[in-house]
């Protein structure tokens, strides 16, 4: 997960990363819906995160990404 600078390898399997990350999702949209709106702040990154040290983990801030892996909930 993000904040391991320079990590050389994923420390989580993917299913471990796609439950933390749904829980997160989860609970931040559970929080964002009491209020009067909302916005997901959010960049593309252009980098490889799975393949570059020092990026494992930043993938999380890549709402494609996040929508990709199914860490973030869509409704479809």
């Amino acid at each position: 997960m993000n904040g391991v600078e320079g990590s050389p390898k994923e420390q989580l399997d993917d299913e471990e990363k796609k439950k933390i990350y749904r829980i997160i999702a989860n609970a931040q949209l559970k929080a964002w819906n009491k209020g009067s709106g909302y916005f997901y702040w959010s960049y593309k990154l252009l980098t490889d995160t799975v393949n570059d040290k020092g990026w494992i983990g930043w993938d999380s801030w890549d709402l494609g990404r996040c929508v990709d892996f199914s860490w973030f909930p869509t409704e479809k």
